[in-house]
């Protein structure tokens, strides 16, 4: 057990010896500030991804409300601000531009509609192109990382540090450590 911990605190020093090494080269030019229609974009992508999730728990009045007051705040200007930027992407960003307002057109229709499974749908689909939109943006400009992430990951934000890195494992909904089961 004592060798193991010690096995285990050597390799961890010699990688965080690798990980304090500057590998990135030093002449790459920086990318660009963002524009603000490209931040735009990026607070449209979080929102939809909100309205995917809720989705599910809105009720047929809910729906009639709620879904084409959102695709008219928040997704309809987001083809315009994806026209804007164009220029300066890919040039399936046009295209991509047309998709989205289709998508947001149809995302309006199915909330008015009430037709729960083509909101969903439509969502999912508006959700899709402002991603690409960003994975656009991203190759040409210094776009700020995502918000909200749903998933915490323990053992790669602690390291060594957690059960698992010193040969425990984890009591099933707490904080406590154990010894394995043979």
């Amino acid at each position: 057990m004592v060798a193991q911990v010690v096995r285990r605190v050597a390799v961890s020093r010699v990688l965080a010896a690798l990980a304090a090494v500057n590998m990135a080269p030093q002449w790459a030019p920086a990318l660009p500030t963002p524009p603000p229609e490209a931040l735009k974009l990026a607070a449209a992508r979080a929102k939809a991804a909100s309205l995917v999730v809720d989705l599910p728990s809105l009720g047929a009045d809910d729906l009639q409300i709620y879904v084409p007051q959102l695709a008219s705040l928040s997704f309809k200007p987001a083809p315009a601000q994806l026209r804007a930027i164009a220029p300066k992407l890919d040039v399936r960003a046009s295209d991509l531009a047309a998709d989205l307002e289709e998508h947001v057109a149809k995302l309006s229709a199915a909330g008015r509609a009430q037709s729960a499974d083509a909101a969903k749908a439509e969502a999912a689909a508006v959700l899709k192109d402002l991603d690409e939109a960003l994975a656009l943006a991203a190759a040409a400009f210094a776009m700020p990382a995502a918000k909200g992430s749903d998933s915490f990951d323990m053992t790669s934000y602690f390291g060594v540090f957690t059960c698992e890195g010193v040969g425990l494992e984890r009591k099933p909904d707490s904080n406590e450590c154990i010894q394995p089961a043979k």
